[in-house]
């Protein structure tokens, strides 16, 4: 791809142009239907549902969501329970909040669920037991 000479003047005018060039259309809706259609695990802890959620708004950087979406579709994939912690944890109403206070209120359910998630709790999934985790169970 060639540019004509100071075509870009801002840094905005090369994000557009760097994008269209390496994150074809095709690219961003199917990465988009992902980030829409992403859903937390029965067993998947709230702090592991939003790394893998955040993991995959940074694979599509132009997903041009707003953070009100952003916190809509990622409250519409938790769990039943998760649901009901967020509902609680915010006054009986996470959907309702402004964007700030969502931020806030997932903030502190992040920073609370970290400080007592242990990874040992977590369910291994389906074929993902080594040698080794068997043996230790063995023992």
């Amino acid at each position: 791809m060639r540019l004509v000479p100071n075509s870009i003047r801002m840094w905005a005018e090369f994000r557009i142009v760097f994008l269209d060039q390496f994150f074809p259309s095709t690219k961003t809706s199917a990465l988009k239907k992902e980030i829409l259609r992403v859903t937390q695990d029965y067993d998947e802890p709230l702090s592991q549902y939003w790394e893998r959620y955040m993991d995959l708004l940074d694979a599509c950087p132009n997903h041009h969501m707003s953070e009100a979406e952003i916190y809509s579709t990622f409250y519409e994939g938790m769990n039943k329970e998760t649901k009901d912690l967020a509902n609680s944890s915010s006054g009986g109403g996470f959907p309702h909040l402004r964007v700030s206070e969502a931020k806030r209120v997932m903030g502190r359910l992040l920073s609370a669920k970290r400080a007592y998630d242990n990874p040992r709790d977590c369910h291994v999934r389906r074929g993902a037991a080594s040698a080794s985790t068997v043996e230790k169970k063995d023992k």
